[in-house]
């Protein structure tokens, strides 16, 4: 069972307004480029032609499910230290990607 693929269950049943995907990069990038935000549908449409791939796609669906459900944005992003919480929820964090509706 992959820990990504059954997150977003729990966040959408209470209804988390926020789930953080906490990962070994500082989130997803294009190439060289960190995209700051995504919608789901734009996410969607680079997995679906390869700019999006390998361990992250599983994050990405995950996100979508919880995105389509009741919780407004995911982020993924890696520890930062005891602070990085507070700034993702804060935005006030410059690292990281954001999936959105």
């Amino acid at each position: 069972m992959n820990a990504d693929s059954t997150a977003s269950a729990p966040a959408v049943a209470t209804r988390c307004t926020d789930l953080v995907y906490l990962t070994d990069v500082p989130g997803v990038c294009v190439g060289e480029e960190m995209q700051e935000c995504l919608t789901v549908q734009e996410a969607d449409r680079m997995i679906a032609d390869g700019t999006i791939e390998g361990g992250i796609v599983a994050k990405m669906e995950s996100a979508f499910e919880a995105v389509r459900g009741s919780v407004s944005r995911v982020h993924i992003t890696c520890w930062e230290g005891s602070e990085t919480y507070g700034r993702l929820l804060n935005r006030s964090s410059d690292t990281g990607t954001i999936i959105e509706k």
